[in-house]
């Protein structure tokens, strides 16, 4: 369980903080959804995402993928803590 609720969200704020944001505002597409922070940081993925594949940047392709990665897995032991 640490790792549902400890790990996969440090996680994932880090990389969104340290590298998916700051590349966002890099490039001039760091916008605020103002929602909520998970809103920010789906914006700002999706953003990165498409950025990183139009100038080929295979480095941010790559953080993006394991993002993306890490919310589907903390999604998955979510559902799995519930029904087992």
């Amino acid at each position: 369980m640490p790792v549902l609720f400890v790990i996969f969200p440090t996680a994932i704020f880090v990389m969104w903080l340290g590298f998916i944001r700051p590349y966002c505002i890099r490039k001039g597409k760091g916008f605020t959804a103002g929602m909520n922070p998970g809103a920010t940081m789906w914006v700002d993925w999706q953003m990165a995402s498409e950025m990183a594949k139009a100038s080929n940047d295979r480095g941010m392709v790559g953080v993006c993928r394991v993002f993306l990665i890490a919310h589907l897995l903390m999604f998955g032991c979510g559902l799995a803590a519930v029904f087992f």
